[in-house]
């Protein structure tokens, strides 16, 4: 069976080693740069840099609350920030417009009509054909894996996984 996180609708593991960290959690000093000029102070600092990692990762922008504290804490660690610089739920103004820099600069073209349709249809589409195993297989080899994903994002009112309908987005693996 596949880990949680190799999955359509990923998820951060729940060990997280000092490797993973290091590989793929280590903001480069361009992106240290590219973030710093799109911030307005540290706490904005951390957590543009935490969704960019985050999504970079995943594929689309977790709640900051589900992101691992080992994962704010090497961030936090990079930067040289002190520790008392959180990650807290940044405003939803500013929470938009850092989802924005990030989509620009990973050259994600965010589709939010094409979002809305997808998870619209989604749960008909499910309802039909996951009556059985080989049904699921068979949703996510034709309606795609990332369907499921908007579908199981809109069914518990998570924000919508950006990752489902846009352009340039990591591709979920097909099952074997």
């Amino acid at each position: 069976m596949a880990s949680i996180d190799r999955t359509a609708y990923p998820r951060f593991a729940r060990a997280i080693g000092v490797r993973e960290l290091a590989e793929v959690f280590t903001p480069t000093a361009d992106e240290v740069e590219w973030a710093r000029g799109k911030s307005q102070d540290d706490q904005h600092l951390l957590a543009l840099l935490v969704w960019l990692k985050a999504y970079q990762r995943l594929g689309y922008f977790p709640k900051l609350e589900d992101v691992p504290v080992t994962v704010t804490q090497h961030i936090r660690c990079v930067l040289g920030l002190p520790d008392d610089v959180m990650l807290a739920e940044a405003a939803e103004r500013s929470a938009k417009r850092h989802r924005s820099f990030v989509r620009a600069r990973l050259g994600v073209d965010y589709d939010s009509a094409g979002v809305r349709a997808v998870a619209r249809r989604a749960p008909a589409t499910m309802s039909s054909r996951m009556n059985s195993v080989s049904g699921g297989a068979e949703l996510l080899m034709h309606a795609g894996a990332a369907d499921v994903a908007v579908a199981k994002a809109a069914d518990h009112g998570d924000e919508v996984v950006q990752g489902a309908v846009v352009a340039g987005a990591p591709k979920p693996r097909k099952p074997t």
